[in-house]
This record gives structure tokens, C-alpha cells and sequence, in this order.
């Protein structure tokens, strides 16, 4: 299955409209890590990136 792993970086109500719609569908895993935080793993999120097929930054 299609991995798409959206990286969120700002307060965005599209990406959140598109990231729900995107599960809806069912044809890809979607995975959603959320940077806004204080203390963001960098180390997980390269190793994210590199498996998805899709990266998506919002």
C-alpha cells in the first residue's frame, strides 16, 4: 500500500481537510507527524521520510 506521511509544520486547515480526506479513501496509509511541538524527533522523522512514498509539508 502507497505510504503518505504529511509533515506539519503550521496551523493549516487545508492540509487538514486533505489529511481527512486522504483517510477516507482508504488507498494509502496516511501518517501525519506533527513539528509544532517542543521537542520534534528529527532522527524518527528522516527515517519517515525515506519510507514514504509521498511527503507532503504543510
Amino acid at each position: 500500500m502507497k505510504q503518505v506521511l504529511h509533515i506539519i509544520v503550521n496551523d493549516n486547515p487545508i492540509a487538514a481537510a486533505i489529511i481527512e480526506a486522504q483517510r477516507k479513501t482508504n488507498e494509502a496509509e496516511v501518517r501525519v507527524e506533527d513539528l509544532r511541538g517542543d521537542n520534534p524527533d528529527y532522527n524518527s522523522l528522516v527515517e519517515l521520510i525515506f519510507k514514504a512514498d509521498s511527503v507532503e509539508v504543510w
